[in-house]
């Protein structure tokens, strides 16, 4: 069985996630960590605007940006997407 990536295991190990709150994942790429998520009983969603433009962008309890912030260069713009 795949591994969650790095970020996402720290996120539950460290009590961050929990099975109780909803999660999104903006730029969840092919959505391989949202695929382990739902088989470990997590309430999750995502979308991506290369590999998922056409999932719904919804409200949750707790929404990642890391792989979107991590990528963008100038803080006026990470601050715009915030």
């Amino acid at each position: 069985m795949a591994e969650r990536s790095a970020a996402f295991g720290f996120r539950v190990r460290d009590g961050l996630i929990g099975k109780d709150l909803t999660f999104f994942d903006y730029g969840c790429a092919r959505g391989e960590d949202l695929d382990l998520l739902s088989r470990e009983g997590f309430t999750r969603s995502g979308w991506d605007p290369a590999f998922q433009p056409d999932a719904a962008q919804q409200e949750a309890d707790v929404v990642n940006l890391g792989y979107v912030i991590n990528v963008i260069e100038k803080p006026e713009e990470r601050a715009e997407t915030l």
